[in-house]
């Protein structure tokens, strides 16, 4: 591929992005998107591509683009990216489990301590919040079981 075809393709990435909005921006396209980058060997451009689709697009919507993001870390990441990774996945897994059961607090507690091994306050203090959310009754209930 030349150079003016690789610039002419990116930018009618780019223009979709913008005009598709976040309706119109799925999982396929976004993989597309940073295949194209990866093949063209701009391995950052890739990097960003994903982590802007994983912003954007629901959890739940995102599980064949979260692989491919893992498989590209494992093949152009140096340690501190793929280590981001498996803890992105830890993340993900107590996020399921604790939208599924809130009142699952060993799955809260191990969420908290991923948190605090990961030294953002910020997110510890999200992640307890989150948790302090769950109805008061829910855990009246669960205290008199």
């Amino acid at each position: 591929m030349q150079h003016s075809d690789v610039a002419r393709a990116r930018a009618c990435y780019e223009r979709a992005v913008e005009e598709l909005g976040e309706d119109g921006q799925t999982e396929d396209f976004f993989i597309k998107f940073a295949e194209f980058e990866e093949k063209v060997k701009e391995a950052e451009r890739a990097r960003a591509i994903y982590k802007y689709a994983l912003d954007h697009i629901p959890k739940g919507q995102a599980d064949s683009l979260y692989n491919r993001f893992v498989a590209f870390e494992k093949q152009h990441g140096d340690r501190e990216g793929i280590e981001d990774v498996v803890v992105s996945k830890r993340r993900f897994a107590y996020e399921e489990q604790v939208r599924r059961n809130p009142l699952n607090y060993d799955s809260w507690f191990d969420y908290v301590k991923l948190e605090e091994s990961g030294g953002d306050v910020d997110r510890v203090r999200e992640v307890c919040e989150a948790q302090a959310c769950v109805p008061r009754r829910a855990r009246l209930r669960l205290a008199n079981v």
